[in-house]
């Protein structure tokens, strides 16, 4: 028998076949190797970085198949006063048949050697150890802050069983008492009604408001650079969240409706800005039809707590109109963590860990997860909860 002819290397337009064939197996992908081509060269056209540059990918190959594939996504982060090139790793999958394998880590390995400074956000316990065996440092999960925006709404979905939940059986009668419409009608109001005084209570006094725009026109690249100059000095490490980086992630390779921007302002000066992405129609079929709308990223000069509380004000008041039950918000950094306890949101354990290596590029990075400034939708996370 003939050994199989296995290789862990970076993929080009030689592979685009058998990279059709991969998406096909793992993600039931319908595209052909001319489609993959095609995808390559538009995300090199709108790179936001270094445009016309395709972004990598590597593969474990054996015999003329893709087992084993990552890529990456633009990015740069910054750590103190130092910017670096630093793309997310993401798209890690091995087919199901070599699972459990060497596969995962061969490919993540050639991943990491051939990048410097690298970041991702993963949801797979098993990617956390593989990351970590390649030089990357889990810093920990991004917590769910959940802003409940319709109480009575999400009481009447709140069936153990559709949500596959797994209570004491006091809890399971308690869940299935609180779904009854009349009593989540009656639960659902008090609830509603005793954060509104809450919130009336901790509103934020002393510095003027500020004015919060609904108007994908206002989140111009240079309106975004203007706000990331103003912020990026208050930040120790953060994703370089620059008019190019925010438009290219959100807006220009999105439809109207995937994403709804909000900028902040006072005195017709641009202090922050809210990326909301709006629920499911239909709701989140895991989820038994609860309907969450994502704030996907926020940025705001931590110095300045009343431009972040207006801005996740504006994010619920849109979140309402689009027919969420809840927003969430799953900020790393210890700021907008604060303002979501101020504006009682229930925060609960993430899933989505933020793992980084630094490589030659950084001297050293922060380990502590709250002094960076990470948000669930910087490496396209916002799907997935």
């Amino acid at each position: 028998m003939n050994k199989p002819d296995i290789a862990v290397r970076a993929l080009g337009d030689d592979d685009a076949e058998a990279m059709a064939r991969f998406f096909a197996a793992t993600w039931g992908s319908a595209g052909t190797g001319a489609d993959v081509i095609a995808e390559r060269d538009r995300q090199a056209d709108i790179n936001p970085y270094q445009p016309g540059t395709r972004m990598p990918a590597w593969g474990m190959v054996q015999d003329g198949e893709v087992i084993g594939y990552v890529t990456a996504f633009p990015n740069r982060f910054r750590v103190g006063d130092t910017e670096s090139c630093a793309p997310w790793i993401t798209g890690f999958m091995v087919r199901e048949e070599y699972r459990n394998g060497p596969v995962g880590y061969s490919v993540l390995k050639q991943a990491a050697r051939e990048t410097q400074a690298a970041g991702a956000l993963t949801v797979m316990p098993a990617s956390f150890r593989l990351f970590a065996a390649v030089g990357f440092k889990d810093l920990g999960a991004l917590p769910d802050c959940l802003a409940l925006l319709d109480p009575a709404g999400i009481l009447r979905r709140m069936d153990p069983d559709a949500l596959e939940l797994s209570p004491s059986p006091w809890l399971r009668r308690l869940l299935k008492v609180a779904a009854w419409p009349p009593v989540a009608a009656v639960c659902g109001a008090g609830l509603g009604c005793a954060r509104r005084l809450w919130l009336l209570a901790v509103r934020p006094g002393g510095a003027a408001r500020c004015e919060v725009r609904d108007d994908a026109g206002a989140a111009s690249r240079e309106v975004l650079d203007r706000i990331w100059e103003r912020c990026r000095r208050e930040l120790h490490a953060t994703v370089v969240r620059s008019g190019a980086f925010v438009r290219w992630r959100y807006i220009e390779q999105h439809a109207a409706q995937d994403y709804r921007a909000l900028t902040a302002w006072q005195d017709e000066q641009p202090l922050g800005y809210a990326i909301v992405k709006p629920p499911a129609a239909a709701g989140d079929p895991r989820l038994n039809g609860i309907r969450i709308a994502v704030v996907s990223d926020l940025l705001y000069p931590p110095s300045a707590p009343q431009v972040g509380d207006a801005l996740l004000e504006a994010a619920e008041r849109l979140a309402r109109r689009l027919g969420a039950h809840a927003l969430m918000v799953s900020p790393s950094h210890r700021s907008p963590r604060a303002l979501l306890r101020r504006r009682a949101c229930v925060e609960r354990p993430g899933r989505v860990h933020f793992l980084v290596k630094g490589g030659e590029s950084f001297e050293s990075v922060p380990e502590d997860l709250s002094a960076w400034w990470i948000m669930r939708g910087d490496a396209h996370s916002d799907t997935t909860f």
